[in-house]
């Protein structure tokens, strides 16, 4: 609750400066979107359930400091039917310019906006086997503005000497770049483990149109001590679990209107697979809908069987407060 507090301070702080200081345009954005569902899943055991998934509150701010220089705020809170208010989801301030944008906080890391974003297409968070997917705590990003057909971004992992056990105030760094060639746009990345130099991962993406959608796939290879520093993989439980050898995988991924299918294959221990399919049915533009998802995977994980689940969720968003000035 303090780290709650505090953030919810320093984003006030920064948008108040923009105010005090520059007597510039502010926004201030609080929303709410709520996510209750049924789902029937077959593992760890087999259950028919009603749960939420992924409910959110989220309050935005900025402040236009002058023609060319903005301060800007985001977080992003969690809360379930029994928990409550139960985590923070993204944290961050941040400023912006002609240089390009600079935030920090827990947010994704740079890997995640060059490679994982671009086949996580699904309404449920649901690229487990990627190698930055999880938001994280103490990121500090660049993101650089898009100039000609570039864009490159990093970010770092900041450690806390004597507190975590780390020697290192930069526990991990991110580089990548996004390059746009016609109609298709690809993306590097490297993401380093600094704390006690355990190892690397890199991932390829690339995304275009395709007949009346956009077709997408990831490339990715993380070492084995990179992978298990990083947390592991989940397996059917959601518990991470240390592999025991270098980490390979391919996914791909298809969106067209209210559709989205995504296909996964890697090698963690043993094979692991994923096929998932989804619909959306609009009920209420831009207010409410209802998402079905259904599909089968393995977590490669010893010990785990294949997964078969199907869900459908009901989401209603709505606006609690907007102002400008």
């Amino acid at each position: 609750m303090k780290y709650l507090i505090s953030t919810a301070l320093m984003a006030s702080f920064v948008v108040g400066t923009g105010a005090v200081h520059a007597q510039a345009n502010i926004e201030s954005n609080l929303d709410a979107s709520l996510r209750l569902g049924l789902e029937l899943r077959t593992e760890p055991d087999a259950e028919l359930v009603w749960e939420d998934y992924d409910s959110r509150i989220r309050w935005t701010g900025g402040a236009q400091l002058n023609d060319s220089f903005k301060a800007l705020s985001y977080l992003e809170l969690g809360f379930d039917q029994a928990a409550g208010v139960n985590e923070t989801r993204q944290a961050w301030v941040g400023v912006q310019g002609e240089f390009g944008t600079v935030t920090g906080g827990t947010q994704y890391r740079a890997f995640y906006d060059a490679i994982d974003s671009v086949t996580d297409i699904d309404v449920q968070d649901g690229c487990e086997l990627g190698i930055a997917c999880d938001r994280q705590a103490s990121i500090l990003k660049y993101t650089s503005p898009v100039r000609g057909d570039l864009q490159y971004m990093a970010s770092a992992n900041l450690g806390t000497i004597g507190i975590d056990g780390s020697d290192d105030f930069i526990d991990g760094l991110d580089l990548a770049a996004i390059i746009q060639r016609g109609d298709l746009k690809l993306g590097a990345a490297v993401a380093l483990n600094l704390e006690d130099d355990t190892g690397a991962g890199f991932g390829f993406s690339a995304s275009m149109p395709y007949a009346a959608g956009t077709a997408s796939a990831v490339v990715q290879f993380a070492s084995e001590d990179f992978a298990n520093q990083s947390g592991g993989f989940p397996d059917n439980a959601g518990n991470a679990v240390f592999v025991t050898d270098n980490v390979f995988g391919i996914i791909a991924a298809y969106e067209e209107d209210n559709i989205y299918a995504r296909a996964t294959i890697a090698d963690v221990n043993d094979v692991a697979f994923g096929i998932e399919g989804g619909y959306i049915l609009p009920i209420v533009e831009d207010v409410a809908f209802i998402y079905f998802e259904a599909g089968i995977s393995d977590s490669g994980i010893d010990g785990d069987d294949t997964n078969v689940f199907g869900r459908g969720v009901f989401v209603y968003n709505f606006d609690v407060f907007k102002s400008a000035s």
